[in-house]
């Protein structure tokens, strides 16, 4: 997922869907502990690839999100709009960081929509035990997003064809 200076290649050079993941995470990082993109499948929304600060042993308790009682995450599916800053205590937020951050919740996140054509395909997330400013950080992770969205366009209509 880097390049041979250390720094994130661009999504564009990527050849496969867990390249672009791992690619994806690479740049979230570089700003941001720890790093997760999320894919909606059925309005449900399921952790696809993350990096290690989001690894636990609890993971396989929580393989989906729903995204009909209040939490960030719905935020995000609702309104189709970037969410960045402190957690809520809720229930569903309270789940999903027992299950991927060690039971605690993070200082800050940043939760960018995946949208494709229209369509929102996932979400894109950065924790952090640190304020992460306002000015610069969520619109490069929509950005990033954005990007990610066309380029899992791309890697499944190559797959396809």
């Amino acid at each position: 997922a880097l390049d041979r200076d250390g720094q994130p290649r661009p999504l564009e050079a990527c050849v496969s869907k867990s390249d672009l993941g791992a690619i994806a995470l690479a740049h979230v990082l570089k700003t941001y502990n720890g790093a997760m993109v999320m894919l909606v499948q059925n309005d449900v929304l399921r952790p696809w690839i993350f990096s290690d600060l989001m690894t636990s042993p609890k993971n396989r308790t929580m393989p989906e999100i729903e995204l009909k009682t209040p939490s960030i995450f719905r935020i995000v599916y609702t309104t189709k709009l970037p969410y960045h800053g402190y957690v809520t205590p809720n229930p569903v937020n309270d789940a999903f960081f027992a299950a991927y951050h060690g039971g605690m919740a993070p200082t800050h996140v940043t939760i960018a929509p995946i949208i494709h054509e229209g369509q929102l395909r996932g979400m894109l997330m950065g924790v952090s035990n640190l304020e992460i400013g306002y000015k610069t950080s969520p619109v490069r992770m929509e950005r990033l997003a954005d990007e990610i969205g066309q380029q899992l366009a791309r890697l499944e209509a190559s797959s396809a064809a």
